[in-house]
């Protein structure tokens, strides 16, 4: 009898935990579409207490996820690489996790580690834009600008003014980044100036 008791009392533990967890997921994405990222954060980890916990219901992997996107919006790319780590080992195949884990990865210079990862992002979303948008970006600052081109391409056929928002912000904060040397700066520029080419065509 005290078994079937605490069983149930686990079981409903568990569910009330679930339905709080689901409240601040439904949260967290109402403070994405604000941009409020960093409310996002405090709000998570006021939750998120208890890891234990936070890990076992099934809306963990989208909890990380918003978490991850929030760090990576303030430029807390620790933080994100940390959240986006506990969302990959819940839902390994979600688009939206391998994507900002190839950012955590660009961030750290690692972009042979951030292809591999929008490999298979696109592999789960052919069309998706900002995956092709990074992936071009990467092909770019290997000297690929053939490739780089055709990801870029391919990016603006889906949504051209996103293409260029995001690339230009991406250009601008590789170019303006402490540990980019001179040589790397001049290959921007000349990524920016071909791959703008691309982005003027109608």
């Amino acid at each position: 009898m005290q078994e079937k008791g605490g069983a149930k009392s686990v079981a409903e533990e568990l569910e009330k935990i679930n339905e709080e967890l689901e409240a601040a997921v439904f949260d967290m994405g109402k403070l994405m579409e604000k941009k409020e990222f960093q409310a996002i954060i405090d709000r998570g980890w006021k939750f998120a207490k208890d890891w234990y916990i936070v890990e076992r219901s099934p809306l963990s992997a989208m909890f990380w996820k918003y978490m991850g996107l929030a760090y990576i919006n303030v430029k807390d790319f620790d933080g994100a690489s940390k959240c986006f780590d506990n969302a990959a080992m819940l839902s390994p195949y979600d688009t939206d996790i391998l994507v900002g884990r190839s950012m955590v990865f660009m961030a750290a210079g690692k972009v042979d580690d951030a292809i591999k990862s929008l490999v298979f992002a696109l592999r789960s979303d052919p069309n998706n834009t900002m995956a092709l948008i990074l992936m071009g970006f990467c092909w770019g600052m290997k000297g690929n600008i053939e490739r780089a081109v055709s990801f870029i391409k391919m990016a603006a056929d889906s949504d051209k003014k996103t293409t260029r928002a995001v690339f230009d912000s991406l250009i601008e904060s590789a170019y303006n980044s402490p540990s980019t040397t001179d040589s790397q700066r001049m290959e921007l520029t000349k990524m920016k100036s071909q791959l703008n080419e691309v982005l003027s065509k109608k």
